[in-house]
């Protein structure tokens, strides 16, 4: 693995374990094995350094939930599809689930970014214009149903991360708790 994943593993484990501020530059070279000026070659800072990571990851979400969502055949199962692959991800990306839940509504991560990271995202907003174009989904508006979508999403990933439970049979129920919401 080279430096820079080394570092951007450490920084996730350690700000999700530990928070933004608990955690130094130093604490991350150590965990990472580097030396603490390597940091600084790929980083400007402990702060660019968080909102880069945060773009990286919502980049891989993004195309990772993407699969297969646009063979389906109908509204719901696009919908239930992103859900699944980000369901999926997030349960084999602890750390960086944990990492994107804790620092979505950070101040720490800039304006810029958030609007950078959400555009990653158009296919979702897409999808949702399309339901309420075809009277499947009430009328809302549509940054509003992307969080709930999202904060849907990270309360059942929470929830699954934290118990012992049927993975699958609550991802199902959770969606489908999810879609009576969204329908018209």
């Amino acid at each position: 693995m080279d430096k820079r994943s080394l570092i951007v593993n450490s920084a996730i484990k350690l700000f999700s374990n530990n928070g933004f501020q608990s955690t130094s530059t130093t604490s991350i070279t150590r965990e990472a094995g580097v030396g603490t000026g390597t940091l600084f070659l790929y980083f400007k800072s402990k702060e660019e350094m968080i909102n880069q990571i945060y773009l990286e990851i919502k980049e891989e979400i993004a195309i990772e939930i993407q699969k297969e969502y646009k063979q389906q055949p109908s509204i719901k199962l696009k919908m239930q599809k992103l859900w699944l692959n980000m369901a999926d991800w997030a349960i084999m990306n602890p750390q960086k689930f944990l990492f994107v839940m804790d620092f979505s509504n950070s101040p720490f991560i800039n304006n810029l970014t958030k609007e950078e990271a959400i555009g990653g995202f158009r296919f979702v907003f897409d999808l949702i214009h399309e339901g309420i174009e075809n009277d499947i989904f009430t009328a809302y508006n549509d940054e509003f149903i992307f969080n709930l979508l999202n904060s849907h999403l990270f309360g059942t990933i929470n929830y699954i991360l934290l118990n012992q439970v049927d993975v699958e049979m609550v991802i199902g129920q959770s969606f489908n708790v999810l879609w009576k919401g969204l329908r018209s």
